[in-house]
């Protein structure tokens, strides 16, 4: 893991990764479990920020991303471009 941020709702947690992608996870009564992964990034992604719990920033190589979340922000595979 490069960097990560927290959902200002503290139930989502998004993790950067050098190998290009970012992982989701839930966080419920102490526990975090996998939400899904966001991928597609041309290269480590080296910054992470929600904006909102539902829109999250990354910043990789490829430039700076805006990706839409699902409500639950997770589950899905691919970023969705806002």
């Amino acid at each position: 893991m490069e960097v990560l941020d927290i959902a200002c709702s503290g139930s989502v947690i998004a993790a950067a990764l050098s190998d290009g992608s970012v992982r989701l996870f839930h966080c419920e009564d102490g526990r975090m479990s996998p939400a899904g992964a966001l991928l597609g990034h041309g290269g480590p992604v080296t910054a992470v920020a929600f904006a909102t719990p539902q829109l999250l920033i990354t910043v990789s190589s490829d430039g700076i991303r805006e990706l839409a979340l699902p409500h639950g922000g997770g589950d899905t595979t691919q970023p969705q471009p806002r």
